[in-house]
């Protein structure tokens, strides 16, 4: 997702959503993620995980390779009222 994001903006279903993994499933280069609060950008390396809290503070993008595709895998831990 080449747009800056966070999982949960406290509206709707995703408001629920409290911390996001990410997985990557192969190896490209020039790929990766962006973290706009924190000025990081992590690899996208196969087998590296990450784990973030969903809310603005940790707003990401995708940073993409225009020539190769990313795979990841994705999900959310979600609190229910």
């Amino acid at each position: 997702f080449k747009k800056w994001h966070c999982e949960n903006n406290g509206y709707g279903e995703n408001r629920l959503r409290h911390l996001v993994f990410m997985t990557y499933l192969d190896t490209i280069e020039y790929a990766g993620t962006e973290f706009y609060h924190q000025s990081i950008s992590t690899p996208c390396h196969k087998g590296l995980t990450l784990i973030w809290p969903a809310g603005w503070t940790h707003i990401h993008r995708g940073v993409i390779n225009n020539t190769k595709e990313k795979m990841i895998i994705t999900g959310w831990f979600e609190f229910y009222e």
